[in-house]
């Protein structure tokens, strides 16, 4: 978009031009990148931000730090299951996938949009209880035992 405005440093009403611009900020030990917007001096190169675009610079920070906050890394996955004692297999199950499906993003797949979301809400043990009362006869004894003696799950198995 182009369009005259004045320049801060010029200190001239000039034509500028709106970009993006990467930026790389640091949010709780993580390397946030993201769009922001700017505007293009064309006569002195200067590049500089309105306050609107500040507060929407600031907008976009959130909801990348927030995202990455978020994010499913293959890591996490496993660290998920590993928590509850269960088998991809078992895991699986009882969030209403395939066990192939948990190895794939295991392995580096990313999650589809409603698994991943499974995958989000099993992080707390109280949700995961609830999948795991609705779908543990699909799994078998060894499995069961396993899951209900995880830390995860101990306080609402003993209660």
């Amino acid at each position: 978009m182009i369009k005259e405005m004045s320049c801060p440093d010029c200190e001239k009403i000039v034509v500028v031009s709106e970009i993006r611009k990467e930026t790389n900020v640091v949010i709780k030990g993580k390397n946030i990148s993201f769009l922001v917007p700017m505007y293009k001096c064309s006569v002195c190169g200067s590049e500089f931000q309105t306050m609107e675009q500040l507060e929407e610079s600031l907008k976009l920070g959130k909801q990348s730090a927030e995202y990455a906050e978020n994010e499913l890394t293959p890591e996490k996955i496993i660290s998920i299951r590993e928590k509850y004692n269960a088998s991809q297999k078992a895991f699986a199950m009882i969030l209403g996938m395939g066990e192939l499906t948990i190895n794939k993003y295991e392995q580096g797949e990313k999650p589809s949009s409603s698994n991943r979301m499974l995958l989000l809400l099993s992080q707390d043990p109280g949700c995961f209880y609830k999948m795991y009362e609705i779908n543990k006869y699909k799994i078998g004894d060894v499995q069961k035992e396993k899951i209900e003696h995880s830390a995860g799950l101990s306080r609402f198995i003993n209660s």
